[in-house]
């Protein structure tokens, strides 16, 4: 019995660590300290990394902060960085700087092979033209788009594509985390009731709950009867007649 309550502790807790992983990549992927992105540009920032784990084990981290506080913000900032469980040598960080305006690209070991110096400066130009506009929306999604081009060049694969067939996945994941918490909510539930039922006293010592042996057949009986064979043959036979 205890075993068995053991196990389903366990495969909850599995659950719970599942969904606080997906939340905690929420939190890696992007961190609007500026407070300039809205909820679905962060939504698309999410969606494209979720392909882009899927394809490099990378990940394009966009971070936004008022200013930038010293020549070696940015690079601290990219060795300091919690990316999750992408592969850092293989992600890139997305520093959008608010005053002075201007977009940093620092890629890790890895993606330096294809998001090259000057790769990284096209990029940067490109955004930071919106994100001296104040279109800060567009100037996140224009240094993801082209990003992107550049890991889909190198590893001859979209993301578009890769996007969509996680959408599928995605949603047939969480249908089954919802199922399986709740079967485990179930279970647990079902076992300390028939443990709660079998073995706790009711009224004293003298009166408690007793399963009938190979039945679902629950009754308050006194425990001086409990040593009596007569009373248990007795109440197998009726629960056979009455199942």
């Amino acid at each position: 019995m205890k075993k068995r309550c053991f196990l389903a502790l366990l495969l909850a807790l599995s659950v719970l660590f599942t969904l606080s992983a997906a939340a905690t990549a929420e939190k890696t992927d992007v961190a609007d300290r500026s407070s300039v992105l809205s909820e679905s540009a962060e939504e698309y920032i999410l969606g494209i990394n979720d392909a882009l784990n899927t394809l490099c084990g990378g990940k394009m981290a966009v971070i936004t902060v008022d200013a930038a506080e010293g020549e070696d913000y940015a690079q601290s900032l990219f060795d300091t960085w919690d990316f999750g469980d992408a592969l850092r040598e293989n992600s890139v960080l997305i520093l959008l700087v608010k005053s002075p305006a201007e977009c940093i690209l620092l890629p890790g070991k890895s993606a330096s092979r294809f998001i090259t110096s000057s790769a990284a400066k096209t990029v940067a130009d490109a955004a930071g033209e919106h994100f001296a506009k104040g279109d800060y929306d567009e100037a996140a999604k224009c240094a993801l788009e082209e990003t992107a081009k550049l890991y889909e060049l190198f590893y001859g694969e979209k993301l578009s594509e890769i996007s969509r067939k996680n959408q599928g996945l995605g949603t047939g994941a969480k249908i089954i985390l919802i199922a399986l918490a709740v079967l485990i909510v179930l279970i647990i539930a079902g076992v300390f009731w028939a443990t709660k039922m079998e073995f706790i006293a009711k009224g004293g010592k003298k009166w408690r709950w007793v399963r009938i042996p190979g039945s679902r057949i629950f009754f308050r009986m006194d425990n001086t009867v409990l040593s009596d064979p007569k009373f248990w043959a007795s109440r197998k036979n009726r629960s056979k007649d009455e199942q």
